[in-house]
């Protein structure tokens, strides 16, 4: 059995390789022209009786475009280019909800704001951008101003990650002039750079990953969808270099059922870190992976296999997760023409 893995990168191609779940092996298939896809998304169904199936790719440019294409015909093909609008300096997110039957997409900008796009017929329309203002953080090489990193959705309430303002904003999307609504604006842990949130789907808890501090911290949800406290902060550093080199935390996602997080670190020390998620949302690390590069960016997860972009290398690299033995094994690995940035199974 094989599923699509499509791989945006730094270049000027969306790849897609044939994935397969039995041994882990990749094999390419096509690529669709696109500059510095960065970051790509599937769109929700359409609400309406349109099958059409698309995918949106930030092009993490100065001057910045979101472009929307459509699944073609036949499995592993290059994706048909549909149209593109320009969102702002360095989109470098995007993630999509149906609110009130209609498509609804999010666009975060690194060196701007979110905009809010709306897609009807194949046609993409900015709505309204959200720019976020407040106090930055300490860290003055990386915290000058406003960076949102990320924007994940929970129904109609849209979860921005601030490295810049060490913040969580909290919005209501309601389809109206005035579009998004601040509910909260919840303040992270001076220096710590929210990058990224991992919602759970079996308990009130959210994962933020804090990549300026190489830290995991855990948040309580409330039922109306604010965070309602800060439950714990995790190093996943070894000990030993806590102080001795730059964190520069990436990704995460569950594993195993949400019975463990995964997190990669890009820098002087760079691994795959294998965290157990305990009573009340409190995690520990329980084991890291050396990767076969600096910059282990994103990676994806099907099955007990984790795919890992590494950017510096140009490299795809696939790891089996041994469940008895709690660790990850190398099984493969596949060059790329392209630097690996977001990794996505279909």
């Amino acid at each position: 059995m094989s599923v699509a893995l499509h791989v945006g990168t730094g270049g000027k191609h969306i790849h897609t390789f044939e994935f397969n779940t039995q041994t882990g092996s990749l094999t390419h298939k096509s690529k669709t022209p696109s500059l510095v896809p960065s970051y790509i998304s599937i769109l929700p169904p359409q609400p309406n009786s349109d099958t059409t199936k698309y995918l949106a790719a930030c092009n993490e440019t100065s001057t910045g475009t979101l472009t929307l294409y459509k699944f073609a015909a036949t499995k592993f093909s290059p994706f048909e280019f549909v149209g593109s609008v320009p969102t702002g300096d360095s989109p470098c997110f995007v993630s999509s909800v149906v609110v009130d039957e209609k498509i609804v997409v999010g666009v975060a900008n690194y060196h701007g704001g979110v905009n809010f796009l709306s897609v009807e017929g194949g046609e993409l329309n900015v709505k309204s951008v959200f720019v976020n203002e407040g106090v930055v953080g300490p860290n003055v090489e990386r915290q000058e101003k406003s960076h949102p990193h990320q924007i994940v959705w929970r129904g109609n309430i849209g979860y921005v990650c601030d490295l810049g303002l060490d913040e969580i904003v909290v919005l209501k999307y309601e389809n109206q002039p005035t579009d998004s609504t601040i509910l909260q604006k919840f303040k992270c842990p001076p220096g710590s750079g929210p990058r990224h949130i991992l919602f759970s789907n079996k308990s009130p808890y959210a994962y933020i990953v804090n990549e300026l501090q190489g830290t995991i911290s855990t948040i309580h949800i409330s039922p109306s969808g604010e965070i309602s406290h800060l439950v714990s902060s995790t190093s996943i550093l070894p000990p030993s270099t806590l102080i001795k080199f730059e964190t520069t935390t990436a990704g995460i996602k569950f594993f195993g059922e949400e019975e463990f997080i995964l997190v990669s670190q890009r820098g002087e020390n760079p691994f795959l870190a294998v965290l157990r998620v305990g009573s009340g949302g409190i995690v520990e690390v329980i084991g890291r992976t050396k990767v076969g590069g600096n910059v282990p960016r994103d990676f994806g997860v099907y099955g007990d296999f984790v795919v890992v972009g590494v950017q510096d290398k140009k490299l795809l690299e696939v790891y089996l997760f041994e469940r008895e033995k709690v660790e990850l094994r190398k099984v493969g690995e596949f060059e790329m023409e392209n630097d690996p940035q977001c990794i996505l199974f279909e």
